[in-house]
């Protein structure tokens, strides 16, 4: 017998049948490969996760890794260009006109 009750207060008393309230060495067994299955799929959903966010880092780091290399190039161009300057400057102080200078630069260079 079991009571049951509700928020209104009514309480009803019901026998229930053995089935429902004694278990089988059967069920015993179903029962626990059930909770087996669940147990490791939940394992492997967790490994997933893992492995998804290990991948997402992986993919984070190699964009930062690629954005720092452009960073390098992108500085290393501009002094670079910051040498060259200086460096026209300095030669042109001659007297001679940089954009002459650099005329015969950039063509003994395509030589």
């Amino acid at each position: 017998m079991t009571a049951i009750g509700d928020s209104e207060g009514t309480v009803s008393i019901m026998q229930l049948c053995k089935p429902l309230y004694e278990t089988s060495n059967k069920e015993k067994e179903v029962m626990g490969q059930i909770f087996e299955r669940e147990f490791k799929r939940e394992k492997n959903l967790e490994i997933s996760r893992k492995l998804a966010g290990d991948a997402q880092a992986k993919d984070k780091k190699k964009a930062d890794a690629a954005k720092l290399q452009v960073e390098k190039e992108e500085a290393l161009k501009v002094r670079i260009d910051t040498i060259n300057e200086d460096f026209f400057k300095h030669v042109a102080e001659g007297g001679q006109d940089i954009d002459k200078i650099k005329a015969r630069a950039d063509k003994r260079m395509a030589e």
